[in-house]
Protein backbone atom coordinates (compact mmCIF):
# COMPACT_ATOMS: atom_id res chain seq x y z
CA UNK A 1 0.00 0.00 0.00
CA UNK A 2 2.77 2.43 0.86
CA UNK A 3 4.31 2.27 -2.61
CA UNK A 4 1.37 4.15 -4.16
CA UNK A 5 2.17 7.16 -2.01
CA UNK A 6 5.93 6.79 -2.51
CA UNK A 7 5.75 6.76 -6.31
CA UNK A 8 3.30 9.66 -6.29
CA UNK A 9 5.60 11.87 -4.21
CA UNK A 10 8.98 10.72 -5.51
CA UNK A 11 8.76 9.44 -9.07
CA UNK A 12 12.51 8.92 -9.51
CA UNK A 13 13.59 7.38 -6.20
CA UNK A 14 10.23 5.91 -5.19
CA UNK A 15 10.85 6.33 -1.48
CA UNK A 16 9.63 8.72 1.19
CA UNK A 17 11.43 9.79 4.34
CA UNK A 18 10.58 11.63 7.54
CA UNK A 19 7.17 13.20 8.04
CA UNK A 20 6.03 12.42 4.49
CA UNK A 21 6.67 8.70 5.10
CA UNK A 22 4.84 8.76 8.45
CA UNK A 23 1.85 10.49 6.80
CA UNK A 24 1.83 7.92 3.98
CA UNK A 25 1.95 5.05 6.50
CA UNK A 26 -0.97 6.60 8.44
CA UNK A 27 -3.02 6.95 5.22
CA UNK A 28 -2.23 3.35 4.24
CA UNK A 29 -3.20 2.03 7.65
CA UNK A 30 -6.43 4.04 7.56
CA UNK A 31 -7.37 2.48 4.20
CA UNK A 32 -6.40 -1.02 5.37
CA UNK A 33 -8.54 -0.53 8.46
CA UNK A 34 -11.39 0.66 6.28
CA UNK A 35 -11.34 -2.53 4.21
CA UNK A 36 -10.85 -4.72 7.27
CA UNK A 37 -7.25 -5.73 6.65
CA UNK A 38 -5.44 -3.87 9.46
CA UNK A 39 -4.55 -7.14 11.19
CA UNK A 40 -2.97 -8.44 7.97
CA UNK A 41 -0.89 -5.37 7.10
CA UNK A 42 2.45 -7.21 7.11
CA UNK A 43 1.36 -10.10 4.88
CA UNK A 44 2.13 -10.43 1.20
CA UNK A 45 -0.91 -10.37 -1.10
CA UNK A 46 -0.30 -14.02 -2.05
CA UNK A 47 -0.82 -14.99 1.60
CA UNK A 48 -4.32 -13.47 1.64
CA UNK A 49 -7.58 -15.16 0.66
CA UNK A 50 -9.37 -14.24 -2.58
CA UNK A 51 -11.81 -11.91 -0.83
CA UNK A 52 -8.98 -10.25 1.09
CA UNK A 53 -7.01 -9.74 -2.13
CA UNK A 54 -10.07 -8.13 -3.67
CA UNK A 55 -10.41 -5.74 -0.73
CA UNK A 56 -6.69 -4.96 -0.91
CA UNK A 57 -6.99 -4.16 -4.63
CA UNK A 58 -9.83 -1.73 -3.89
CA UNK A 59 -7.76 -0.07 -1.13
CA UNK A 60 -4.77 0.23 -3.49
CA UNK A 61 -6.95 1.86 -6.14
CA UNK A 62 -8.46 4.26 -3.61
CA UNK A 63 -4.99 5.21 -2.32
CA UNK A 64 -4.34 7.12 -5.55
CA UNK A 65 -7.66 9.01 -5.17
CA UNK A 66 -8.68 8.58 -8.79
CA UNK A 67 -11.24 10.76 -10.54
CA UNK A 68 -12.81 7.68 -12.15
CA UNK A 69 -12.89 4.28 -10.46
CA UNK A 70 -13.80 1.27 -12.63
CA UNK A 71 -15.03 -1.76 -10.71
CA UNK A 72 -15.93 -5.09 -12.31
CA UNK A 73 -17.86 -7.27 -9.84
CA UNK A 74 -15.82 -5.82 -6.96
CA UNK A 75 -17.82 -7.43 -4.17
CA UNK A 76 -18.68 -10.75 -5.83
CA UNK A 77 -16.31 -12.91 -3.74
CA UNK A 78 -17.15 -11.24 -0.43
CA UNK A 79 -19.46 -12.53 2.29
CA UNK A 80 -22.53 -10.38 3.08
CA UNK A 81 -21.03 -8.73 6.18
CA UNK A 82 -17.82 -7.76 4.42
CA UNK A 83 -19.81 -6.62 1.40
CA UNK A 84 -21.84 -4.22 3.59
CA UNK A 85 -18.57 -2.95 5.11
CA UNK A 86 -17.17 -2.25 1.62
CA UNK A 87 -20.39 -0.43 0.65
CA UNK A 88 -19.95 1.74 3.74
CA UNK A 89 -16.34 2.48 2.67
CA UNK A 90 -17.12 3.31 -0.97
CA UNK A 91 -20.11 5.66 -0.35
CA UNK A 92 -18.36 8.32 1.77
CA UNK A 93 -15.24 8.24 -0.42
CA UNK A 94 -17.39 8.74 -3.50
CA UNK A 95 -19.07 11.76 -1.90
CA UNK A 96 -15.87 13.15 -0.37
CA UNK A 97 -13.70 12.86 -3.48
CA UNK A 98 -16.42 13.51 -6.04
CA UNK A 99 -15.13 10.58 -8.05
CA UNK A 100 -17.09 8.80 -10.74
CA UNK A 101 -17.52 5.11 -9.98
CA UNK A 102 -18.51 2.79 -12.81
CA UNK A 103 -19.41 -0.59 -11.40
CA UNK A 104 -20.42 -3.73 -13.22
CA UNK A 105 -22.58 -5.99 -11.09
CA UNK A 106 -25.19 -8.71 -11.42
CA UNK A 107 -26.63 -7.90 -7.98
CA UNK A 108 -29.62 -5.63 -8.63
CA UNK A 109 -30.04 -4.80 -4.93
CA UNK A 110 -26.43 -3.63 -4.82
CA UNK A 111 -26.91 -1.55 -7.99
CA UNK A 112 -29.97 0.24 -6.60
CA UNK A 113 -28.32 0.70 -3.19
CA UNK A 114 -25.05 2.20 -4.39
CA UNK A 115 -25.91 3.79 -7.71
CA UNK A 116 -27.13 7.18 -8.79
CA UNK A 117 -27.67 5.96 -12.32
CA UNK A 118 -28.45 2.43 -13.40
CA UNK A 119 -27.92 1.21 -16.93
CA UNK A 120 -29.16 -2.31 -17.61
CA UNK A 121 -27.69 -4.03 -20.64
CA UNK A 122 -29.03 -6.99 -22.54
CA UNK A 123 -27.44 -8.81 -25.39
CA UNK A 124 -29.49 -8.96 -28.59
CA UNK A 125 -30.73 -12.45 -29.41
CA UNK A 126 -31.26 -12.15 -33.15
CA UNK A 127 -30.79 -9.20 -35.47
CA UNK A 128 -31.85 -10.12 -39.02
CA UNK A 129 -30.41 -6.86 -40.40
CA UNK A 130 -26.92 -7.47 -38.96
CA UNK A 131 -26.45 -11.20 -38.25
CA UNK A 132 -22.71 -10.86 -37.60
CA UNK A 133 -22.98 -7.96 -35.17
CA UNK A 134 -22.13 -8.50 -31.52
CA UNK A 135 -22.77 -6.24 -28.56
CA UNK A 136 -25.29 -5.21 -26.02
CA UNK A 137 -28.28 -2.94 -26.06
CA UNK A 138 -29.42 -0.64 -23.27
CA UNK A 139 -32.73 -1.95 -21.95
CA UNK A 140 -33.07 0.50 -19.03
CA UNK A 141 -31.35 3.79 -18.21
CA UNK A 142 -32.63 4.93 -14.80
CA UNK A 143 -31.73 8.08 -12.89
CA UNK A 144 -31.44 6.97 -9.25
CA UNK A 145 -30.19 10.27 -7.86
CA UNK A 146 -31.85 10.83 -4.54
CA UNK A 147 -33.15 14.28 -5.55
CA UNK A 148 -34.68 13.41 -8.90
CA UNK A 149 -37.67 11.33 -9.92
CA UNK A 150 -37.11 7.65 -10.55
CA UNK A 151 -38.65 6.61 -13.85
CA UNK A 152 -40.72 3.45 -13.78
CA UNK A 153 -40.17 1.17 -16.76
CA UNK A 154 -43.27 0.50 -18.92
CA UNK A 155 -45.05 3.69 -17.78
CA UNK A 156 -44.83 6.75 -19.99
CA UNK A 157 -46.49 9.10 -17.50
CA UNK A 158 -46.84 9.13 -13.71
CA UNK A 159 -49.81 7.35 -12.21
CA UNK A 160 -52.49 9.48 -10.57
CA UNK A 161 -52.10 9.66 -6.82
CA UNK A 162 -55.85 9.65 -6.11
CA UNK A 163 -57.42 6.26 -5.34
CA UNK A 164 -59.69 4.72 -7.93
CA UNK A 165 -63.41 4.90 -7.29
CA UNK A 166 -65.12 1.71 -8.59
CA UNK A 167 -68.27 3.68 -9.61
CA UNK A 168 -66.15 5.99 -11.85
CA UNK A 169 -64.68 2.96 -13.59
CA UNK A 170 -68.16 1.47 -14.23
CA UNK A 171 -69.41 4.82 -15.62
CA UNK A 172 -66.47 5.11 -18.03
CA UNK A 173 -67.01 1.50 -19.18
CA UNK A 174 -70.70 2.27 -19.90
CA UNK A 175 -69.73 5.38 -21.89
CA UNK A 176 -67.24 3.41 -24.00
CA UNK A 177 -69.88 0.78 -24.83
CA UNK A 178 -72.41 3.44 -25.85
CA UNK A 179 -69.89 5.19 -28.12
CA UNK A 180 -68.82 1.94 -29.81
Amino acid sequence: MLIAYEFEASKVVGQLTGKARRDAIAKSEHLLEGVGLAAHRDKYPSALSGGMQQRLAIAQALARRPRVLLLDEPFGALDPGTRAQMHALIRPLWRELGMTVIMVTHDIKEAFGLGTRLIALDRPRLDPHAPGRYGAIVTYDLDLSRGGPVPIPRFSKPLDSKPLDPSDEQDSTRERRQNA
